[in-house]
């Protein structure tokens, strides 16, 4: 969460405008989460503008048209670099939410289970790589981000060894936070373990499939 400088706490976001990249994501997620660990109810307490994406919140931030708003790596530096300074880290404070996922069906699950673990082979391998060597890593981001910066793409290497799950277990802790804040009132009622299959998973680590890449838990 990076706020202006004249945003010292939560308390300060009172009445104040701040932003989100779209009302049901991540960051509308986190700008919630927080106000209400605090205390506060974000659709009362503070003004809340849907800017459409990373970038666009940061350049919101730099002309001082939010006070605040949750931003990952690496578009938090362009935030800093234009005034703006962390309020909170939200990965270091045992909250859990599906920032990205693997999604299927439970039929087509069923149907193509080998298709499933070739998939998961693969993306473990290519994370593997990715964490394991640094230098290639950091030229495929460079490659597809279009950035030249080396901080921006240091910082996005550095993201994704951090955060990203290895062996690629679905969270739970995720899933109920997110039924919890969820405007659905079928959400409350619903059973968390309902929207997770980790047997793919599952599978190939007691087949050793992960143990044989180097992907320890």
């Amino acid at each position: 969460m990076m706020a202006l400088p004249e945003i010292k706490s939560v308390a300060d976001l009172k009445g104040k405008t701040v932003g989100v990249t779209r009302f049901g994501s991540s960051t509308d997620f986190a700008l919630r989460y927080l106000m209400q660990k605090h205390g506060f109810n974000a659709d009362k307490d503070v003004t809340i503008l849907q800017l459409g994406g990373m970038p666009e919140l940061a350049a919101a931030l730099s002309k001082r048209l939010i006070v605040a708003a949750p931003l990952s790596a690496p578009t938090h530096i362009r935030a800093r670099a234009a005034g703006a300074q962390p309020l909170l880290d939200m990965a270091k404070a045992g909250v859990y939410f599906p920032h990205t996922a693997v999604i299927t069906r439970r039929a087509y699950l069923k149907t193509n289970r080998e298709t499933a673990l070739n998939f998961f082979r693969g993306y473990s391998e290519g994370l593997q790589r990715f964490v394991q060597d640094k230098t290639a890593a950091k030229k495929i981001i460079q490659k597809y981000t279009r950035d030249t910066a080396e901080d921006i793409i240091e910082a996005t290497y550095q993201y994704a060894v951090d955060y990203v799950v290895r062996p690629p277990y679905p969270n739970r802790d995720g899933i109920v936070e997110t039924l919890k804040l969820s405007q659905n009132p079928e959400a409350k009622k619903a059973d968390p373990d309902h929207f997770i299959d980790a047997s793919v998973v599952k599978t190939l680590d007691d087949q050793g499939f992960f143990r044989q890449i180097g992907m320890q838990k």
